[in-house]
C-alpha cells in the first residue's frame, strides 16, 4: 500500500547557480530516497553552464540573468517567479519548495491558482537582514510581507534565525510551521575516518576564501606568533594583488609555519579536514545574518572530528563552548587565539566529538522530521 509521502511531488524553484546549492540538492536528493518526485523550475543566472546530465531529476530552465542594475534584477527576479508559478499550476505537483526569498513568490502565486499547494519557502538565510543596499532591502522586505503569511512552511537554517525571524517578520507564525533544517554533513562512519597526525606540532586549517575581509591578514600574523607550536595551512581561493601581499608575508616567517595551498573541490573536504587537529571558521559582525551565521564548515570539521576556532556569536557558542567541541574567539587576535587553541589541548577537547556528537550534527538525524513536512 502506497503511503501519502509516496504520492506526493516536488516542484523545487532556484534562482541561482544549481551546482552551488548543496543544501538545495540534499534536499532533492533525501525527497528522492523516500521516493518523492522533484522537478527543477530553475532561473539560471549564467554563471555557469548547466550540463542536465549532472542531475537525475527533471530541470525547466528559464534564463534570468543577473547582470544589469539592481532595479533591473529585482524585476527579472519577479518575471522569473511569475513564470516558474504559471508552469507549476500545469504540473501535477502537490508540494512546491521555493529556495530562498528570490523564489518564494513563485510557490505563492501557484497557490492562489491552486489553494490545495503545500507552499515550503526555505529561508535558508534572512534575507532581508543580509543585503546592505538599501533599495534591495525594501524591495524584497516587501515581497517577503507579502509571501511569508501564505506560507505553509517556512524553513530556516539556523536556530536563533528562527526566534528572529519570527519576531520580526510572521505577524501570526503559529498559523505555519517554522522548521529548522540546519547545514550538517553527511554522516561518516567512526571506522573510515584516518587517525591524525602526531603533535606537535597542532596542525590547523583554515579552509575557504580568503581576502582582506577574511582575517587572511592577521591569520598569518598570529600564527607566525605561535610557531613551533603550531602550524597553519590556508587553503582556497586568493586573488591578486592581495595574493602577492599574503605570499609576501609567509616568506617573511622564518619558522616556516604557515603554508598558502590551492581550493579544492567541496567532495574532496573530508579527505583534507582528517589530516589536521584544529579548524577554523571565522565570520565578520557586519550583519545579521553573518552573527547568527548558519556554518556548514563548523559541522564538516566536526564530522571529521576536528575541533573548532570561530567567532564568539550565540550559535557558535552554543555548539563549540557548550559542547567542549572546540573554542571562540572575542577577537581575531594573537592573545584570543592563543588562549582558545591552549584550551582545545589543555582539555583534550578531541576527545568530545564523540560519535553521539557526530550523529547528531549529521543530515540524516534530521532527515525525517524535514521528510514529514510533505506528508499530507
Amino acid at each position: 500500500m502506497e503511503t501519502k509521502t509516496e504520492k506526493a511531488k516536488v516542484a523545487c524553484v532556484l534562482w541561482g547557480t544549481l551546482q552551488f546549492r548543496g543544501r538545495l540538492l540534499k534536499q532533492i536528493a533525501a525527497l528522492q530516497e523516500a521516493g518523492l518526485s522533484c522537478h527543477l523550475y530553475y532561473g539560471d543566472r549564467g554563471e555557469v553552464p548547466l550540463r542536465k546530465e549532472d542531475f537525475d531529476f527533471p530541470i525547466d530552465v528559464i534564463p534570468t540573468p543577473m547582470q544589469g542594475n539592481p532595479l533591473g534584477l529585482f524585476f527579472r527576479q519577479l518575471r522569473f517567479c511569475a513564470k516558474a508559478a504559471r508552469r507549476i499550476v500545469d504540473s501535477d505537483a502537490t508540494h512546491a519548495l521555493c529556495f530562498s526569498l528570490t523564489t518564494a513568490l513563485a510557490g505563492v502565486l501557484a497557490k492562489r491558482r491552486r489553494p490545495g499547494l503545500k507552499v515550503i519557502f526555505d529561508s535558508n538565510e534572512l534575507h532581508i537582514e543580509s543585503y546592505i543596499n538599501p533599495m534591495k532591502k525594501r524591495l524584497w522586505n516587501v515581497v517577503q510581507k507579502y509571501c511569508t503569511p501564505r506560507c505553509d512552511v517556512i524553513m530556516h537554517a539556523e536556530g536563533n534565525r528562527v526566534e528572529y525571524f519570527k519576531d520580526h517578520h510572521d505577524k501570526a507564525p503559529s498559523q505555519r510551521t517554522h522548521f529548522l533544517l540546519e547545514n550538517f554533513p553527511y554522516f561518516i562512519p567512526k571506522e573510515t575516518l584516518r587517525p591524525k597526525p602526531e603533535r606537535p606540532p597542532v596542525r590547523v586549517l583554515y579552509v575557504g576564501v580568503m581576502g582582506p575581509d577574511r582575517f587572511t591578514r592577521e591569520l598569518v600574523d598570529i600564527f607566525s606568533r605561535l610557531a613551533p607550536k603550531y602550524s597553519l595551512d590556508l587553503v582556497g581561493p586568493l586573488h591578486s594583488p592581495f595574493r602577492d601581499e599574503i605570499e609576501a608575508m609567509i616568506a617573511a616567517n622564518e619558522a616556516g609555519n604557515v603554508r598558502l595551498l590551492p581550493a579544492i573541490p567541496h567532495n574532496g573536504m573530508s579527505e583534507l579536514i582528517q589530516d589536521y587537529h584544529v579548524g577554523i571558521a571565522l565570520y565578520r559582525n557586519d550583519n545579521l545574518c553573518n552573527y547568527y551565521c548558519a556554518p556548514n564548515k563548523v559541522y564538516d570539521y566536526l564530522m571529521n572530528g576536528v575541533p573548532v576556532v570561530a567567532n564568539d556569536y550565540p550559535g557558535l557558542r552554543r555548539v563549540l563552548e557548550d559542547g567542549k567541541v572546540g573554542a571562540c574567539v572575542p577577537e581575531v587576535d594573537f592573545e584570543s587565539f592563543r588562549t582558545a587553541l591552549e584550551r582545545i589541548a589543555e582539555e583534550n577537547r578531541w576527545d568530545n566529538i564523540t560519535e553521539e556528537v557526530r550523529r547528531r550534527y549529521s543530515w540524516e538525524a534530521q532527515n525525517p522530521g524535514y521528510l514529514e513536512l510533505f506528508r499530507s
